[in-house]
């Protein structure tokens, strides 16, 4: 089995670098990193972000971060938004 290298590891796109001001961007591992970038994505991100988060993480995937920690992390507006895209 490869070892993935650096031309194998998905970067997020360089215009969500304003979402992650206390965040060493360059840095960010989407894996490590997927709370934050879900909230911060599905909270303030534009519909190309949203494109490349649900390209990356799959609904299924999103909708289950939003089940879990929407109601925490999302403000009220967004939450009540993704519950109804997701049918939660």
């Amino acid at each position: 089995m490869k070892k993935p290298n650096a031309k194998n590891i998905c970067h997020l796109p360089e215009d969500t670098s304003w979402l992650f001001p206390e965040y060493e961007f360059a840095s960010m591992d989407i894996e490590r990193h997927k709370g934050v970038i879900i909230e911060r994505i599905l909270e303030r991100g534009t519909w190309e972000q949203l494109r490349w988060l649900f390209a990356t993480y799959g609904e299924q995937q999103v909708a289950e971060w939003v089940k879990k920690h929407g109601f925490r992390l999302l403000s009220k507006r967004s939450f009540a938004l993704w519950k109804l895209v997701f049918n939660i």
